[in-house]
């Protein structure tokens, strides 16, 4: 039993109706034919091919196949592998990350020379933006504050401040990637659950690995503590001068010293990415406005993309700590791709209309192989999901201030009637929909881990963060996200505690009584008759009238991808209008075959979600499928009633959640491989 629930009054008195109401369930008609559909159900769908959990699992690629494709697809992975690893070039590369991982760099110093260019880029930006910070806006002066905050720990702290970055030995029970070389390689022992502590032996530098860089330089003697210091100081020194480079190319010295700092460390230790991407809203925001609004910033997102499948091409045939993953998505996605270029193609769509609609349509799954297959372990997830619900966490506050000084707002976000709205929040991602969206999935995350089985610490943690989270959720007044948030909760409820399901529905029975009659009448107000009459003339319900006949007119590959109500149309200026239905809107542009590989795509995510909740043992990444499956339910119900699919932090953040918590499943008592020791059994094969 909970223990929250059998120590406060609200959970003895839910516990006390639940055992009321149990016995009239099950001794109702309608609650015996509910449990006799119900195991109908299961016996039927267990051995259906399209909706049970067979296949739904991901596999690495140099794992046995049954198909023919399979294997041929494994042997020339693995040969490429041979070939590419096992070169000079291969051999160096991780003779280098051995070699670093005890090194004054690998051992936090790199964190101490970026964080000392943060710190005082930061401190010098604001002095000069402002003589006068009333120059500077709210979200600038609190953002540049935990930019100097965060270098200033990390100068401190070096590599404690971020433990993952430090060099770690793994466990001897520790899986490693390493790919076979030989006929007959010695077989990998039996991994450890990732929750396990290292029982095992310590190496016998263990304790001077973990060791602060500055302790390492003062036994190394004066002269290389003094070379330390002077490298701090001339690192702050060009983060001076960075900033005093005015805005925005103030930035690009610091986007530049920042990269060529950290590339080493991330090629060598790419799981980092995992917490970039987590952080991704307030990363593209930052870079965004610091590269202006030029070409740079229209592409800086590819460039990064293109920067973390390096770092996971490197990770994969150099140093040997991942492997490539065959996912289940592959199939419907390719055949998504098919659908979209033939509807680009054959109905005639211009160049660049088309490759921005394709861009646009399918960018954000590159998210999802990245989580997938990064290399990672029980901490780098707890530190991603931690950076994700922080990120959420600033949004709602962000979009929860903007509410309470009246942010302004275009006048079409409401209608003329609701005058009670004063404004909506929208936070960085200048959409309130898109921001109800982005919400949801830190909302439905928090709320798994706050009901999980882990520390108290961490649960009430999570629980402050659901609260702030739905109150940032409530100020966007997105009624499709509220309605996604509903559904996201059922969808949680369903697979991990049915039981929830009475309380779901217990409080909405009572929510009119208690919702703020603001955010009531903005739910009724979709319902009313003037509203009604003003959609069919020139809102939501004449445009998904008109998209359905386009889908008449065009059933199999639509009008052309990017050419009718949404991003790409209204920026290339073929319609004024938006769907705001992502689904009528898919299949008006790109056709059914379309619509329908897309639905395929996203039932073959929630199988593998399932079966990697299944799988699973440990309650912290149990809570973290169940939470990440829960949310992007309710941000595909959202997609109902607004297209938020095509704002890219979104997709962004949808696919990355996937993306992890079906890798959790993949291999669930997997450690990370430490560089050294997946170097030497890579040399031993």
């Amino acid at each position: 039993m909970d223990p929250l629930l059998t120590s406060s009054v609200s959970g003895r008195l839910y516990l006390a109706a639940e055992r009321r109401l149990n016995p009239f369930w099950h001794a109702s008609l309608i609650g015996r034919l509910v449990v006799r559909l119900g195991a109908v159900l299961r016996a039927v769908l267990g051995g259906s091919s399209l909706l049970s959990l067979a296949g739904a699992r991901s596999r690495t690629l140099s794992e046995p196949a049954d198909s023919l494709v399979g294997r041929t697809a494994a042997s020339l992975y693995g040969g490429a592998l041979a070939r590419l690893g096992g070169s000079a070039l291969g051999r160096t590369a991780r003779g280098i990350g051995a070699g670093a991982s005890g090194s004054l760099m690998g051992a936090g110093g790199s964190a101490r020379l970026a964080g000392s260019f943060v710190a005082a880029f930061a401190v010098a930006k604001a002095a000069t933006s402002g003589a006068a910070t009333s120059s500077m806006r709210p979200l600038e002066i609190v953002a540049l504050t935990l930019t100097a905050a965060a270098g200033l720990v990390l100068v401190v702290a070096g590599s404690r401040a971020v433990p993952f970055l430090g060099a770690r030995q793994a466990h001897p029970a520790a899986r490693t990637a390493t790919p076979v070389l030989t006929p007959a390689p010695t077989p990998a022992p039996t991994p450890a659950p990732m929750d396990a502590p290292a029982t095992g032996a310590e190496p016998p530098d263990a304790a001077t690995a973990e060791a602060s860089p500055l302790d390492a330089s003062s036994r190394r003697g004066v002269g290389s503590l003094l070379l330390w210091a002077i490298a701090l100081v001339a690192m702050a020194v060009i983060g001076v001068l960075a900033a005093v480079a005015g805005w925005p190319m103030g930035w690009l010295p610091f986007f530049a010293v920042v990269a060529v700092v950290l590339a080493g460390a991330v090629f060598y230790r790419s799981e980092a990415l995992l917490l970039v991407i987590a952080a991704f809203p307030w990363i593209d925001w930052a870079a965004r406005r610091a590269l202006g609004g030029g070409g740079l910033s229209a592409v800086w997102d590819e460039a990064f993309l293109l920067g973390s499948f390096l770092a996971l091409f490197f990770a994969v045939v150099f140093t040997r700590r991942t492997n490539l993953v065959v996912t289940p998505i592959l199939a419907p996605l390719a055949l998504a791709v098919v659908a979209a270029i033939g509807s680009v193609v054959l109905m005639d769509v211009p160049t660049e209309v088309g490759v921005f609609a394709l861009r646009v349509t399918f960018q954000p799954l590159l998210f999802f192989f990245l989580a997938q297959m990064l290399p990672r372990d029980r901490r780098w997830v707890k530190a991603a999901v931690t950076v994700f619900l922080a990120a959420s966490v600033l949004l709602a506050l962000h979009g929860l201030f903007q509410y309470v000084t009246k942010a302004p707002m275009p006048a079409r976000w409401v209608d003329a009637s609701e005058t009670a709205i004063t404004t909506r929040a929208y936070s960085i991602v200048e959409n309130p929909n898109g921001l109800g969206a982005l919400l949801l999935l830190g909302a439905l995350l928090s709320v798994s881990v706050a009901l999980a089985q882990v520390q108290i610490y961490a649960r009430l943690a999570a629980a402050a963060a659901a609260v702030v989270l739905a109150a940032g959720l409530a100020v966007t007044f997105s009624r499709g996200a509220w309605l996604g948030f509903v559904f996201g909760v059922v969808c949680y409820a369903i697979l991990t505690n049915r039981r929830l399901l009475v309380a779901i529905f217990a409080a909405a029975a009572a929510s009119p009584f208690v919702v703020p009659s603001v955010l009531l009448d903005r739910l009724t107000f979709a319902l009313s008759p003037d509203y009604l009459v003003k959609s069919a003339a020139a809102g939501r319900l004449y445009i998904w009238r008109v998209a359905l006949q386009r889908i008449a007119e065009n059933p199999w590959f639509g009008v052309g991808l990017g050419t009718f109500g949404g991003t790409s149309s209204y920026l290339f200026g073929y319609t004024s209008l938006w769907v705001d239905q992502y689904y009528l809107q898919l299949a008006a542009e790109g056709g059914i075959i379309l619509l329908l590989a897309f639905l395929w795509l996203l039932l073959r995510v929630a199988k593998g979600m399932v079966a990697a909740h299944r799988d699973q043992p440990d309650p912290f990444l149990r809570a973290v499928v169940a939470g990440a499956l829960g949310g992007c339910a309710a941000v595909a119900f959202a997609n109902l009633t607004a297209s938020v699919w095509e704002t890219l932090v979104v997709g962004a953040g949808f696919w990355f959640l996937a993306g992890l918590a079906t890798g959790i499943g993949r291999d669930p008592g997997a450690l990370l491989p430490a560089l050294a020791e997946a170097g030497a059994n890579t040399e031993e094969a």
